[in-house]
């Protein structure tokens, strides 16, 4: 009895440390996965921040262009302009910063600034965005100003300066991540002012932030020290007003010292790895007062309980490594081949199978049979649930026992001489499903040679299963944010980068590349708005896709694609250039397109560069005799 005793604290120990482990496995997990999605979210608003104020001054520019045509900058006329402006960008309101340090307000005033602008300094500085300044127009109100110069005959005469309100920015922004609002932070390195805050009613300063409590492994002024230098990062910090921690990301933005940073609350990070860990504790709990029940009933029987306590500890031992091969399988696939092993030993199952439906259609399945050889002449199990009837079945009962297969009361005959007809004898079917409801799985074991009364060992084994679905779903949305471009639905930059190795070193024959270019994109986005912008990129994208493949068409950046064509000859491209040229003409686009191709042995990055040169000879043919302003970039 002490023995038996010593051996139950020992079993209780080491479930212990076991939920504990796990326990810290996947909240590291969760906390590296939860930063990878903050990190795309706080790119992506980066970008959406970056291209309004941009576009906001790609307007200045043209409104600067309009008034350089006024003999007064303060003319009538100029100040109908400044009254009657409105826009859809960040900026409220226009001013002119005119000679003599004044500055002339959209109500037609003139104020003098003198001591706070200086003409001449100012001037130097345009075009610029200002940091966090008072408005002019004594209000009071905390301001940003997005500067360009107004020019009369090439010689700057006025700084046009658009008005930003911080006041209206929280309200112009919004960006999700785990099904929630994450608070917004634009902060000046230089400074710690902070320009937008969505959490707190008036922007601060960083100084403010030292006294808050920062998690183990992160620190205030390796931040500070980030943010001045302009460097990404990540910081976890105690909220004073909600009692939780906040998990935070930050990006430079390209614009003056200013970083982009996203929060979220550690509640919302954590709720999948919470019920996870809830299912975890059932699950040792549940082997806990079996191994009780056991250990009460060894007071009776001495030799049933050493022959029920081994049989407990293997089955203990199956799930434990099961769960630990499982989780690592959205990496290794093979490893639910590995779990699927394990639940045949488990239930004396001749074999099991795994299969995901994903939108209620079969998406992926695993097969195992311990009798390998004869695995080819034989249908594998996961056919079975083709049958309409069994799958309705499974549906309503989650759990299902099939001992023999012909059970005539749960399933009609011809199914059940159909599961007869692929040599199955008896079945146990369960479903998995993951807590997100994205993806649904049903694990299977079929020919046991133990005869169950229940599906309680299959229940078991789906806990691990279902962790695996679970992290398989996550797995594969972070791989299409990370290698899909999201607003033409072809592979991104970083996909690109990643796969150039690849064309260089798989052996091919030969390689071809186009290098593609919009062009009329800023023209378009100026006077039809980014969202007939948009609809170009999008046109252009399906044009690529068609003729090269999903496979082989990148978005490299704003309005740059490159596509690859693999193993054809050097006819093969041109032709393909010409089908997108046409296309494009059809959709009313036009793209400046340069190729490359080479037989092997070639340089992938040489055919780019090479590809890249071609573009540029294009596109300076295309605006040849055109007042365009992308003549310069070219």
């Amino acid at each position: 009895m002490h023995k038996n005793l010593i051996a139950t604290a020992l079993l209780l120990a080491s479930f212990l440390a076991a939920l504990l482990f796990v326990s810290w496995f996947i909240n590291d997990l969760t906390e590296q996965s939860g930063f990878r999605v903050l990190r795309q979210a706080t790119l992506q608003l980066r970008k959406e921040i970056h291209d309004r104020v941009m576009g906001d001054q790609d307007q200045l520019r043209a409104l600067a262009a309009l008034v350089g045509r006024e003999e007064n900058p303060a003319s009538r006329g100029i100040e109908t302009i400044l009254a009657a402006y409105e826009t859809r960008g960040l900026v409220s309101s226009l001013e002119i910063l005119l000679p003599g340090d004044e500055v002339l307000l959209k109500n037609g005033s003139r104020r003098s600034v003198a001591g706070l602008l200086s003409f001449e300094e100012e001037l130097r500085k345009a075009p610029y965005v200002s940091n966090v300044e008072t408005a002019l127009d004594g209000s009071g109100k905390k301001v940003l100003r997005n500067c360009v110069p107004i020019l009369q005959n090439g010689t700057p005469t006025a700084l046009l300066m658009g008005v930003i309100e911080l006041g209206r920015l929280p309200g112009l922004f919004e960006s999700r991540a785990f099904g929630t609002v994450c608070q917004i932070y634009i902060m000046a390195g230089d400074s710690g002012d902070f320009i937008l805050d969505t959490w707190h009613k008036t922007p601060g300063n960083s100084n403010a932030l030292g006294g808050r409590q920062a998690k183990a492994g992160y620190d205030w002024a390796r931040m500070r020290k980030d943010l001045a230098e302009g460097r990404p990062g990540n910081i976890v910090f105690l909220s004073r007003t909600v009692g939780e921690y906040f998990y935070l990301h930050y990006e430079p933005l390209g614009i003056n010292t200013w970083s982009v940073m996203l929060s979220i609350p550690e509640s919302v990070l954590f709720q999948d790895a919470k019920r996870i860990k809830t299912a975890l504790i059932l699950l040792i709990s549940g082997v806990l007062a079996a191994c009780g029940a056991f250990f009460g009933w060894a007071v009776f029987n001495a030799r049933r309980e050493t022959k029920e306590k081994e049989a407990q500890l293997h089955l203990t031992r199956q799930a434990l490594d099961m769960e630990k091969t499982l989780s690592s399988a959205h990496r290794n696939p093979d490893h639910i081949r590995k779990g699927l092993s394990t639940v045949a030993d488990m239930l004396t199952a001749e074999s099991t199978c795994f299969l995901i439906f994903k939108n209620g259609q079969a998406d992926q399945s695993w097969n195992f049979r311990k009798d390998a050889l004869n695995e080819q002449n034989r249908m594998p199990l996961h056919a079975a649930m083709e049958l309409p009837a069994l799958r309705a079945l499974l549906a309503e009962q989650k759990n299902l026992l099939l001992d023999p297969v012909g059970t005539a009361r749960k399933l009609p005959p011809h199914e059940s001489e159909e599961l007869r007809r692929m040599g199955l004898h008896n079945l146990m079917l369960a479903l998995v499903e993951e807590p997100k409801g994205a993806l649904t799985g049903v694990l299977a074991a079929a020919n046991m040679r133990r005869r169950w009364k229940d599906t309680e060992r299959l229940q078991i084994a789906t806990l691990s299963f279902a962790t695996a679905l679970s992290n398989i779903d996550t797995h594969l949305a972070i791989k299409k944010m990370s290698e899909f471009d999201a607003l033409t639905g072809l592979l991104n930059r970083n996909c690109f980068e990643n796969s150039l190795p690849e064309y260089q070193t798989r052996g091919f024959q030969s390689l071809g590349c186009v290098y593609v270019d919009a062009n009329g994109l800023h023209e378009l986005n100026n006077t039809h708005g980014h969202e007939a912008g948009d609809r170009m990129l999008q046109g252009i994208a399906s044009v690529l896709c068609a003729e090269f493949g999903r496979d082989n068409a990148y978005r490299i950046g704003g309005d740059e694609f490159v596509a690859f064509v693999i193993d054809a000859d050097r006819e093969t491209l041109p032709r393909k250039v010409r089908a997108v040229e046409k296309a494009a003409k059809g959709k009313q686009y036009h793209c400046a397109m340069g190729t490359a191709w080479s037989p092997a042995p070639f340089s992938a990055y040489g055919l780019i560069k090479t590809a890249e040169r071609n573009m540029y000879a294009s596109k300076r043919q295309y605006y040849s005799g055109k007042a365009d302003r992308r003549k310069a970039r070219i």
